[in-house]
């Protein structure tokens, strides 16, 4: 290694010794622990390292895996059978869709994930709480691309969630503590902006100074934090390094100026700093930051000096011992990443000879560093995330953050003060937020590369130490090689769906209702059938429909930036009803919607929403048909005559990978029989079951003539309706039919490809 580089300071090969055996710890022989360990292997042979300062790493790595062993709970003490809880509650109630959701801490040490569906008196962190209600261990993931909820509370220590329906199931007693303390003034502080944004008729700009002084986005309206995370500024509204930098600038400044000494003042932010951290939310980035500045502060107590690649290497080994499931936390990936290449890379920053240059270097290396793990969270980015963030860091920096947090600290004592502060920065942040969405809306600059693998993410890191290393030696050739490599990888990633053999026909688990994702051979099509929708009964509330929850997602976790054709069977809200939401999210060419007109409702709603994005509604019925490539597509049904509404379904006959396909709405025996009539020869490799398996449907006479080998049912978990008909199923079993339900299998993929060869079946929950 050079003198100089930054791989010539050899502490963060502690933190590095740290991370793996972390990794061995919580994921055993995976892929991440042996890519870390080969990795760790690496350096140390690269910086020829002696076998005795080997061996003191390997003993390190040996006594905090030791550690995490301890200290890790691996198993359950509770066996869910009591209806009764007690503890303390050790995490912030936070309401989420009329719910108060915490973690309460047991007698004997175990977290339990409490929900509550009324206000509590005395409900607060650090209160001892005593309840009734019910145990439920949390289910399975149900989505391709879902979010596993059971092992995000596994990675904390939770194996039980515990549920009450009224408040009087519950009695808490609130505990004072310097925590409780400082949570409550946190709290009043949201509270009072929040209530500044109602007055001044700006809730967005309120949100903004709530997330920026406090570290909370719960009032950040979704689209807004889409847009912030689109676009690449979403880590701006998370208190960092830049909000603890000068929120200590700003106590040492009015401390000195107040006559304290230096010393004092020093010593100030060094108690000030923990309180700060709980202030702002606790968040990874801001106990990071402040980790760092009291690091530094008792370095110089003590008559040393720390440098900032050793600060951060201490704080990340404090903070992996206190807690290793950090190393799952989003947040403390990105925080740590991005600072520790900053600090390390020096030279980069040195070649910078503006204000403006060091800026866009700065920006370009959290840019490019956070990548990878961005693609494998989120599955895209905007080509106008650096110029963006150009304009947004000094925005935000050096206007919007000091403002907002003198806004906050006046509002108490002269509320007209802070008032006039709000709306110093309500119209310019308001012009930017206006500005971000028409940024957004030029789909042109926005790459979708889907979800990434973990080995195509491991390779692009790979790539990334290789091109900072060309950069910091000005090795232009290797530069220029290596931002090639960077970007064909990350295009590769983007085409590789145009060139595979193979389609896939996935029914998504979108409870009681269809939604059936087509994709053909080298991506030459996209269908989708139907979009599923919001099913209640009575007083129940649905916050989210299956749109957003379950199709967008699965969308863009394929990349997938259009629907060639959507295919609605008929009017009812489980097949039609998240027609707006999508439309609204995606480009979609044409609809297909069954003979008749669109009378009802919901109808002239979804009706509406496809007038007003331009898209084509086209009548579909028998005898419609076209071809995509090799494959060939016939509508059947309806014929024009149904009564009914679910006769009316649009039935599709299917041609793909040299196997047919059926896919039948919600048809009835009526429909049925004239199909049975009119199409004596009608066989199908695959079916999607009629009408969720109702017993109204798949008569025996429809079901010997189909004769499938695959049946697919979608169905909601726990239906009032008690689909699919147990005497459908036995039906199918009989006649040698494999069956798949969502309700049990979740989504359900079937791959072909495009020259036959049988089919697999991909579910998510095995049986």
């Amino acid at each position: 290694m050079k003198a100089g580089s930054p791989m010539t300071n050899k502490s963060y090969l502690y933190a590095f010794s740290v991370l793996t055996a972390v990794l061995w710890s919580l994921e055993g022989a995976g892929f991440w622990t042996v890519t870390q360990t080969g990795f760790f292997t690496l350096l140390l042979y690269l910086h020829k390292v002696t076998l005795k300062r080997a061996f003191i790493f390997v003993f390190v790595m040996v006594c905090v895996f030791l550690w995490c062993e301890i200290t890790a709970s691996p198993v359950s003490s509770l066996n869910g059978n009591s209806e009764v809880l007690e503890g303390k509650v050790v995490t912030d109630p936070v309401l989420i869709r009329d719910q108060y959701r915490f973690q309460l801490k047991t007698i004997s040490g175990e977290r339990v994930m409490v929900y509550v569906e009324t206000p509590v008196p005395g409900l607060h962190h650090g209160s001892a709480c005593a309840m009734k209600g019910t145990y439920k261990k949390p289910g399975p993931v149900y989505h391709t691309y879902g979010f596993d909820y059971a092992l995000y509370l596994e990675r904390q220590g939770v194996f039980w969630t515990f549920y009450t329906d009224t408040s009087d199931q519950i009695v808490c007693e609130a505990r004072t503590s310097v925590k409780q303390s400082l949570l409550h003034y946190r709290n009043k502080g949201i509270e009072g902006i929040r209530e500044l944004g109602v007055k001044k008729g700006d809730p967005h700009t309120a949100a903004v100074m709530q997330a920026l002084v406090f570290g909370e986005r719960g009032d950040l309206p979704e689209d807004h934090r889409a847009a912030y995370q689109v676009i690449g500024v979403s880590h701006l509204l998370a208190v960092s390094g830049l909000h603890v930098g000068l929120v200590v600038l700003m106590i040492l400044f009015l401390l000195k100026r107040s006559g304290f000494t230096k010393e004092t003042a020093t010593n100030t932010v060094f108690i000030l700093l923990p309180v700060y951290i709980i202030i702002a939310g606790g968040a990874p980035s801001v106990v990071r930051a402040s980790l760092m500045v009291m690091f530094a502060i008792a370095a110089l107590k003590m008559s040393g000096k720390v440098k900032p690649s050793d600060s951060i290497v201490g704080v990340f080994i404090v903070l992996l011992l206190f807690d290793p499931s950090y190393i799952y936390q989003l947040g403390f990936q990105l925080s740590f990443l991005t600072s520790f290449v900053l600090i390390t890379s020096g030279k980069i920053l040195e070649q910078g000879e503006t204000g403006i240059s060091i800026l866009f270097r700065v920006t370009l290396l959290a840019q490019v560093v956070s990548l990878p793990i961005i693609l494998n969270q989120f599955y895209q980015f905007s080509l106008l995330s650096l110029p963006f963030n150009l304009l947004f860091i000094p925005f935000i920096s050096i206007f919007v953050l000091p403002v907002s947090i003198a806004a906050v600290l006046f509002l108490p004592v002269f509320p007209l003060l802070s008032e006039l502060l709000f709306n110093v920065i309500s119209n310019p942040l308001g012009w930017l937020h206006n500005l971000m969405f028409f940024l957004n809306d030029l789909t042109l600059f926005r790459l979708h590369t889907g979800k990434i693998s973990s080995e195509f993410m491991a390779v692009l890191m790979a790539v990334t130490v290789l091109l900072f290393r060309a950069w910091e030696r000005r090795a232009l050739i290797q530069l220029i090689f290596l931002t090639l490599c960077f970007c064909g990888l990350i295009g590769f990633k983007m085409l590789a769906p145009y060139y595979t053999k193979y389609g896939t026909v996935t029914m998504l688990d979108v409870g009681q209702g269809d939604a059936i994702l087509i994709e053909l051979p080298r991506r030459e099509k996209v269908y989708l059938i139907d979009t599923g929708g919001v099913v209640t009964w009575g007083d129940e509330k649905e916050f989210q429909g299956p749109g957003q929850r379950v199709i967008l997602p699965h969308l863009a976790a394929k990349g997938i930036t259009q629907i060639d054709k959507l295919i609605l069977t008929h009017g009812h809200t489980d097949h039609i009803g998240e027609t707006c939401v999508l439309s609204h999210n995606i480009k979609i060419n044409r609809v297909l919607y069954p003979s008749g007109e669109m009378l009802s409702d919901l109808e002239k709603e979804v009706q509406a929403c496809l007038h007003y994005k331009g898209i084509p509604i086209v009548e579909a019925k028998e005898g419609v048909w076209w071809e995509a490539g090799e494959n060939r597509f016939r509508v059947i049904s309806p014929s024009g005559s149904e009564a009914s509404e679910n006769n009316r379904s649009i039935v599709l006959l299917a041609r793909m990978g040299k196997e047919d396909w059926l896919f039948t709405g919600d048809i009835e025996e009526e429909a049925e029989s004239r199909i049975v009539r009119d199409y004596p020869g009608l066989k199908a490799d695959v079916l999607k079951v009629p009408h969720h398996g109702s017993s109204s449907s798949s008569t025996s006479e429809f079901v010997e003539l189909v004769n499938p080998a695959i049946g697919i049912i979608p169905v909601g978990r726990n239906n009032r309706f008690q689909h699919p008909g147990s005497e459908v199923v036995e039906r199918f079993r009989e006649m040698g039919t494999d069956i798949y339900r969502t309700d049990i299998h979740g989504d359900v993929t079937i791959r072909f490809h495009q020259s036959g060869g049988g089919v697999e079946v991909i579910t998510v929950v095995t049986e």
